[in-house]
């Protein structure tokens, strides 16, 4: 069984969570923006799913504050806040999860957007458990997921009759990146949503929906 691995908020905390936990809680409170919890949900979710496709970020911040209601200069103090603040840490899961598939002799691999994340897994003491670390800069300037880029670049280290359907699945933290990526080559995938914030999407993408990374099954995984 070959496992391929998400980074950010799959494995460690990214800057989205962190700015979920911290970021814009202490920014509405300390500017008392209006705040409803009903609409904030669906305002996010929609400006996380564009951000993905897009890729365009200043343009779905804008949409989001206007939507929001919110004053744009505060859009500096956002982004301020979460990447001078922001610091990843590993859930909890994490590890315990790995040591679960290392000791049933899987194989891991990481395919990340974040560029980053070699130096991050060897920071956090994880690097050892996965066989190799691709993300785009290490393939060259590789195209970010849902692109397939990463997994040609994967591809070209091992033999593709490996990672069939039948032998590898994607373990992510969204449909709109992980799950499309997924969709696109043909395998199955997790999606670890530990805050719910997706619930209301489970249904609409197809891909398998759970809270934590010791939910997924290591024995009959791809039975989903």
């Amino acid at each position: 069984m070959i496992w391929l691995f998400d980074f950010s908020d799959t494995l460690v905390t990214g800057s989205k969570t962190w700015a979920f936990d911290h970021a814009f809680p202490d920014l509405i409170h300390e500017n008392n923006l209006p705040f409803d919890p009903v609409s904030f949900h669906k305002i996010t979710l929609k400006a996380q799913q564009k951000a993905n496709e897009t890729q365009d970020e200043a343009a779905v911040l804008d949409e989001m504050f206007a939507s929001l209601q919110w004053p744009d200069h505060l859009k500096k103090e956002l982004l301020k806040r979460t990447f001078e603040f922001y610091r990843p840490k590993l859930f909890d899961d994490t590890i315990p999860f790995l040591e679960k598939l290392r000791q049933a002799r899987q194989a891991l691999f990481i395919l990340s957007n974040t560029n980053q994340a070699p130096e991050l897994a060897h920071e956090f003491g994880i690097s050892h458990y996965f066989e190799s670390i691709i993300t785009p800069k290490s393939c060259g300037g590789a195209a970010r997921k849902p692109d397939i880029a990463l997994w040609d670049c994967l591809t070209k280290q091992m033999s593709t009759d490996k990672l069939s359907a039948n032998t590898a699945i994607i373990v992510g933290d969204d449909p709109w990146s992980d799950g499309a990526f997924a969709s696109k080559i043909g395998l199955p995938c997790w999606i670890i949503d530990r805050s719910q914030r997706m619930e209301s999407l489970r249904g609409q993408h197809p891909v398998r929906w759970v809270q934590s990374l010791l939910e997924i099954p290591v024995s009959n995984t791809l039975n989903i």
